[in-house]
Protein backbone atom coordinates (compact mmCIF):
# COMPACT_ATOMS: atom_id res chain seq x y z
CA UNK A 1 0.00 0.00 0.00
CA UNK A 2 1.41 2.98 -0.83
CA UNK A 3 0.82 7.11 0.13
CA UNK A 4 0.20 9.01 -3.07
CA UNK A 5 2.56 10.67 -4.80
CA UNK A 6 4.97 8.31 -2.87
CA UNK A 7 5.15 10.99 0.01
CA UNK A 8 7.44 10.11 2.67
CA UNK A 9 4.83 10.98 5.55
CA UNK A 10 5.69 8.01 7.62
CA UNK A 11 9.49 9.28 8.28
CA UNK A 12 7.52 10.63 11.33
CA UNK A 13 6.97 8.89 14.06
CA UNK A 14 3.59 9.75 14.72
CA UNK A 15 2.15 8.89 11.48
CA UNK A 16 4.26 5.13 11.40
CA UNK A 17 2.20 5.03 14.84
CA UNK A 18 -1.19 5.38 12.76
CA UNK A 19 -0.43 2.65 10.90
CA UNK A 20 0.82 0.31 13.37
CA UNK A 21 -2.51 1.23 15.54
CA UNK A 22 -4.92 0.79 12.42
CA UNK A 23 -3.32 -2.72 11.87
CA UNK A 24 -3.67 -4.03 15.09
CA UNK A 25 -7.31 -2.60 14.85
CA UNK A 26 -7.99 -4.48 12.05
CA UNK A 27 -6.23 -7.70 14.05
CA UNK A 28 -8.08 -7.42 16.82
CA UNK A 29 -11.58 -6.34 15.33
CA UNK A 30 -12.02 -7.39 11.44
CA UNK A 31 -9.89 -10.92 11.78
CA UNK A 32 -6.99 -9.58 9.68
CA UNK A 33 -3.69 -12.16 10.14
CA UNK A 34 -0.22 -10.56 9.30
CA UNK A 35 2.47 -12.86 8.35
CA UNK A 36 4.85 -10.24 7.23
CA UNK A 37 4.83 -6.51 7.29
CA UNK A 38 7.38 -3.62 6.72
CA UNK A 39 7.04 0.43 7.32
CA UNK A 40 8.92 2.14 4.97
CA UNK A 41 8.65 5.81 4.54
CA UNK A 42 6.64 6.19 1.63
CA UNK A 43 4.53 2.76 1.70
CA UNK A 44 3.86 -0.75 3.30
CA UNK A 45 4.29 -3.80 2.24
CA UNK A 46 2.13 -6.61 3.99
CA UNK A 47 1.33 -10.15 4.09
CA UNK A 48 -1.72 -11.19 5.46
CA UNK A 49 -5.03 -13.07 4.67
CA UNK A 50 -8.45 -11.98 6.72
CA UNK A 51 -10.15 -14.80 8.79
CA UNK A 52 -13.69 -12.82 7.62
CA UNK A 53 -12.31 -14.23 3.72
CA UNK A 54 -12.64 -10.62 2.43
CA UNK A 55 -9.62 -9.36 2.72
CA UNK A 56 -10.14 -6.06 0.18
CA UNK A 57 -12.45 -5.13 2.41
CA UNK A 58 -10.48 -5.45 5.21
CA UNK A 59 -7.49 -3.59 3.65
CA UNK A 60 -10.28 -0.84 2.42
CA UNK A 61 -11.67 -0.03 6.16
CA UNK A 62 -7.98 -0.01 7.12
CA UNK A 63 -7.26 2.64 4.35
CA UNK A 64 -10.15 4.80 5.15
CA UNK A 65 -9.79 4.80 8.67
CA UNK A 66 -5.65 5.31 8.76
CA UNK A 67 -6.70 7.95 5.80
CA UNK A 68 -9.13 9.86 8.27
CA UNK A 69 -6.81 9.90 11.27
CA UNK A 70 -3.34 10.84 9.06
CA UNK A 71 -5.46 13.74 7.56
CA UNK A 72 -7.09 15.01 11.00
CA UNK A 73 -3.34 14.70 12.22
CA UNK A 74 -1.96 17.08 9.34
CA UNK A 75 -4.53 19.28 10.27
CA UNK A 76 -3.28 19.68 13.78
CA UNK A 77 0.38 19.87 13.01
CA UNK A 78 2.91 21.93 14.95
CA UNK A 79 6.01 20.16 13.93
CA UNK A 80 6.22 20.89 10.23
CA UNK A 81 4.30 22.60 8.11
CA UNK A 82 1.90 19.93 6.40
CA UNK A 83 -0.17 22.32 4.02
CA UNK A 84 2.05 20.65 1.28
CA UNK A 85 0.80 17.19 1.92
CA UNK A 86 -3.05 18.18 2.94
CA UNK A 87 -3.14 19.87 -0.55
CA UNK A 88 -2.00 17.29 -2.24
CA UNK A 89 -4.64 14.66 -0.45
CA UNK A 90 -7.19 16.63 -0.96
CA UNK A 91 -5.76 17.61 -5.01
CA UNK A 92 -5.52 13.79 -5.25
CA UNK A 93 -8.96 13.19 -4.26
CA UNK A 94 -10.63 15.03 -7.77
CA UNK A 95 -9.17 12.36 -9.86
CA UNK A 96 -11.69 9.20 -8.77
CA UNK A 97 -15.18 9.72 -8.20
CA UNK A 98 -15.17 7.14 -4.98
CA UNK A 99 -13.39 9.91 -2.56
CA UNK A 100 -14.97 12.57 -0.89
CA UNK A 101 -13.03 15.14 0.34
CA UNK A 102 -8.89 13.64 0.18
CA UNK A 103 -7.10 10.69 -0.94
CA UNK A 104 -4.19 9.32 0.76
CA UNK A 105 -3.87 5.76 -0.11
CA UNK A 106 -3.09 5.21 -3.79
CA UNK A 107 -6.23 2.87 -4.53
CA UNK A 108 -4.41 -0.09 -6.07
CA UNK A 109 -3.18 -2.38 -2.99
CA UNK A 110 -1.44 -4.60 -6.14
CA UNK A 111 -2.78 -8.11 -4.25
CA UNK A 112 -0.42 -11.25 -5.33
CA UNK A 113 -0.91 -14.39 -4.53
CA UNK A 114 1.21 -16.47 -2.44
CA UNK A 115 1.06 -19.76 -3.99
CA UNK A 116 4.39 -21.55 -3.29
CA UNK A 117 6.77 -22.04 -0.19
CA UNK A 118 9.66 -20.71 -2.06
CA UNK A 119 7.70 -17.75 -3.40
CA UNK A 120 6.84 -16.67 0.16
CA UNK A 121 10.22 -16.91 1.15
CA UNK A 122 11.48 -14.87 -1.39
CA UNK A 123 8.58 -12.38 -0.70
CA UNK A 124 9.47 -12.79 3.08
CA UNK A 125 13.16 -11.88 2.18
CA UNK A 126 12.09 -9.17 -0.19
CA UNK A 127 9.90 -7.36 2.51
CA UNK A 128 12.62 -7.82 5.19
CA UNK A 129 15.38 -6.49 3.35
CA UNK A 130 13.78 -3.07 1.90
CA UNK A 131 15.07 -0.80 4.93
CA UNK A 132 18.31 -2.87 4.72
CA UNK A 133 18.67 -2.08 0.16
CA UNK A 134 17.36 1.30 1.40
CA UNK A 135 20.38 1.55 3.89
CA UNK A 136 18.32 2.55 6.99
CA UNK A 137 19.90 -0.76 8.69
CA UNK A 138 22.37 -3.62 8.06
CA UNK A 139 20.60 -6.09 9.01
CA UNK A 140 16.95 -6.58 8.93
CA UNK A 141 15.80 -7.51 12.60
CA UNK A 142 17.61 -3.97 13.29
CA UNK A 143 14.77 -2.11 11.60
CA UNK A 144 12.10 -1.33 14.37
CA UNK A 145 8.82 -1.15 12.05
CA UNK A 146 8.84 -5.02 10.68
CA UNK A 147 8.02 -8.21 11.26
CA UNK A 148 12.02 -9.12 10.75
CA UNK A 149 11.97 -8.57 14.64
CA UNK A 150 9.28 -11.32 15.31
CA UNK A 151 10.85 -13.51 13.03
CA UNK A 152 14.65 -12.73 14.88
CA UNK A 153 12.57 -13.69 18.09
CA UNK A 154 12.96 -9.90 19.13
CA UNK A 155 10.41 -7.46 20.67
CA UNK A 156 8.28 -6.15 18.00
CA UNK A 157 5.24 -3.69 17.63
CA UNK A 158 3.21 -6.18 15.54
CA UNK A 159 1.95 -9.62 16.55
CA UNK A 160 2.56 -12.01 12.90
CA UNK A 161 1.90 -15.55 12.35
CA UNK A 162 5.09 -16.81 11.82
CA UNK A 163 5.21 -17.96 7.91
Amino acid sequence: MTLVNWVELFGAEKYRNIVIDGLKFCQENKGLRIFVWVIMPSHIHLVADSLNGNLSKTIGEFKRHTSKTIYDELKRETEFDSTEFLTLFRDFSTLHSRNNDYQVWIQDNHPVELFSSKFIDQKIDYIHNNPVKAGYVEKTEDYLYSSARNYADMPELIDVELA
